[in-house]
């Protein structure tokens, strides 16, 4: 199971650091500073779900996948931008079915921090659509999922 999840996490690794070049500017509230890393999604309604999301300066990749089972079922990726407060995600990829008809569309989030950027809560729509309101704890690096 351990492979499995490294193998997950190596690939969110790679296809996140995947793309353009362009070095995105960072802004005064340090809001890009903040959210770079790996992220796990903190959801007690799905027990039996975790969602991985990886954050560089220029791109984003999250994944959920089933615990027993460690099979992925959907993600999505794209580049990201990083403007005061909000968080944009331009929606360019799918992994599998499970984000499809998102694809070609913008997340825009806003987002706050606790306990020393480490919690990191994101409210916002997909495409004006869809609602969404996540609380993520920030993954120290070397740390096991």
């Amino acid at each position: 199971m351990k492979t499995r999840i490294t193998l997950i996490f190596l690939s969110i690794l790679f296809l996140g650091s995947c793309g353009s070049s362009k070095v995105a500017k960072k802004d005064s509230s340090d809001l890009q500073g903040k959210m770079i890393g790996t992220w796990k999604c903190v959801d007690p309604s799905y027990p039996y779900l975790t969602q991985i999301k990886q954050i560089n300066e220029t791109h984003f990749i999250w994944v959920t996948y089933h615990i027993a089972t460690d099979i992925v079922g959907r993600g999505a990726g794209g580049t990201c931008s990083f403007e005061g407060n909000t968080y944009t995600e331009n929606i360019e990829y799918s992994v599998l079915d499970g984000m499809k008809e998102y694809i070609g569309t913008k997340a825009v989030y806003d987002v706050r921090f606790e306990k020393e950027d480490k919690i990191m809560y994101i409210m916002g729509k997909i495409d004006n659509d869809w609602f969404i309101m996540e609380k993520w704890e920030k993954i120290e690096s070397g740390k096991h999922i």
